[in-house]
């Protein structure tokens, strides 16, 4: 999968990216980095990795409502931005 930068309604801002790290749990296939902060450059909600199973998402944007849910995000309308976006709205 693709990394995915969003920029959700209220300004944060939220990195997803394929993580070179090995999932723990049986039967999961991948994880995904998550990094969110908001427009102030504090970090927002929980970051972590979220693991996921084959088939699960055919895509990073595909996973977006599940990584909100388990950062503890709101899950509001965002915009796909770029990488230089995200770390220009993060500072």
């Amino acid at each position: 999968m693709h990394d995915l930068c969003i920029r959700l309604q209220n300004g944060i801002c939220v990195q997803m990216v394929e993580s070179s790290n090995s999932p723990s749990l049986p039967g999961c296939i991948g994880c995904i980095g998550i990094y969110a902060y908001n427009p102030d450059g504090t970090e927002a909600g929980y970051g972590g990795e979220l693991e996921y199973m084959p088939g699960q998402y055919e895509c990073m944007e595909d996973a977006v409502p599940d990584v909100l849910l388990f950062s503890e995000l709101p899950k509001l309308p965002y915009d796909v931005i770029t990488e230089d976006e995200f770390y220009e709205l993060c500072g």
